[in-house]
């Protein structure tokens, strides 16, 4: 960091703020020195080769599989629940993937609207979710 900080001492325009210059160089270097030290357990996983077919296959096992299958059935249901005001905001944010701004402008609202829109929406799916997942099953 100091010597990152040294070759750009040219581009230090106020000399007040040395300090807060050189604090900011720092983090970013600790900050570039942690990404690549979180990449290094990663990369070292890809190089070692599977131990049996077993773990080499990527099939989901089944009851995860019908785990899934569940899970997304109560999604639908929760999101076919909501009143319509607040599931096209959801569908258009959160599975569609827009943007707030977007997601104002497609439906003529404002941005605090579709923000507020989406909270409930997210609020109620969830505690459609909870009731479902809570219930015993017959």
């Amino acid at each position: 960091a100091l010597v990152k900080a040294y070759r750009s001492l040219h581009e230090l325009r106020d000399p007040a703020a040395f300090q807060a210059w050189l604090a900011q160089i720092a983090r970013r270097t600790y900050s570039r020195m942690k990404k690549r030290q979180a990449l290094h357990p990663m990369l070292a996983l890809d190089s070692i080769p599977p131990a049996s077919p077993e773990l080499a296959s990527e099939a989901i096992p089944p009851d995860e599989a019908a785990m899934e299958g569940e899970i997304e059935m109560l999604l639908r249901q929760a999101m076919e629940s909501l009143p319509e005001t607040y599931r096209v905001v959801y569908e258009l944010h959160d599975i569609e993937q827009l943007v707030v701004r977007d997601v104002a402008a497609r439906l003529g609202l404002t941005v605090p609207a579709v923000k507020s829109r989406l909270h409930r929406a997210r609020e109620m799916i969830r505690n459609h979710l909870d009731q479902a997942l809570h219930t015993p099953h017959q």
